[in-house]
């Protein structure tokens, strides 16, 4: 969740409310920026509160890779009102939900779309405004109700996001509009505050030190000391090392069947005999071979 001068914001997919990353203040204090992760086939909303009451009514418009596609008024009379917006309204009664989809790449020079410097990016400004009419009937504000199209492969964004929309469906109430006028010369020309949410894959956002990267698992940390680790080496260095271990083998062996030598007979001359010098055991090293090949 952000929270910026009175309001908070944040996007809730499939029920879950997305963790935000590296929140960052722009403008004076009047944007807030992060990013949040996004997963393919996934819808979302976009949710937003005035927290304290402003006394101020406001219009909350939500804008994704570019282009607007949503507007919804607060009556800003009481504190913690909260809205929402689900995807584009097609009708008073019917809406297709926001839904994060992969950016489709071609290699054709025909079939290219302009690449919107706001692609991967779901904007909401909120207006202060003052409401003069309630009730209204519906009118369409959305530019398109389609995924941005295809971008050339040249420009470097294969793997990317955009927004895109799922099925059509139902609205529990009929929407109604209301017609508005700027709260105040300022507000005319200036968002009180605006909210910046950049999507992008996990693993993207994890890879660029983003997001934190996952924690190995215990299996994998408790590696015991004394564990000998194999590398992938070249086939030309396994046989070598096959070579010298048949090589020591030869020698063990031939050690283990080399005679005894004779103890020398003692001469009578000698009062004390010296006690005859044990033989010594050579014990068979347990050599095994690893084929590496």
């Amino acid at each position: 969740m952000l929270s910026l001068r009175g309001f908070s914001a944040w996007i809730v997919s499939e029920g879950d409310q997305l963790e935000v990353f590296k929140p960052e203040e722009k403008d004076g204090g009047r944007t807030v920026c992060c990013w949040i992760p996004s997963r393919v086939g996934k819808k979302f909303e976009v949710h937003w509160m005035d927290v304290y009451g402003s006394g101020v009514a406001t219009a909350g418009r939500v804008a994704v890779d570019g282009t607007t596609m949503a507007s919804v008024a607060l009556n800003g009379n009481k504190e913690e009102e909260k809205v929402s917006a689900q995807g584009v309204q097609l009708s008073e009664s019917e809406y297709k939900p926001f839904m994060f989809s992969a950016l489709q790449v071609t290699n054709s020079d025909f079939a290219i779309t302009p690449i919107s410097p706001d692609l991967g990016t779901i904007t909401l400004k909120i207006w202060r405004i003052t409401i003069m009419a309630r009730n209204l009937p519906f009118r369409a504000i959305a530019a398109r109700t389609d995924a941005h199209g295809p971008v050339h492969e040249k420009s470097k964004k294969g793997g990317s996001h955009v927004v895109g929309f799922g099925a059509a469906k139902k609205t529990a109430l009929v929407k109604r509009q209301c017609h508005s006028v700027p709260y105040s010369p300022e507000d005319q020309v200036t968002p009180y505050v605006t909210f910046i949410f950049r999507y992008r894959p996990l693993d993207l956002l994890q890879a660029n030190d983003i997001a934190p990267r996952p924690e190995p698992t215990a299996g994998l940390a408790a590696v015991p000391r004394n564990a000998i680790t194999v590398k992938d080496d070249d086939p030309a260095d396994d046989d070598e090392k096959i070579r010298a271990l048949e090589e020591q083998l030869k020698v063990l062996k031939s050690r283990k069947r080399k005679p005894e030598p004779e103890s020398p007979k003692i001469s009578k001359r000698v009062k004390s005999e010296s006690k005859p010098a044990l033989p010594i055991a050579v014990e068979e090293e347990e050599i095994e071979i690893i084929d590496l090949t």
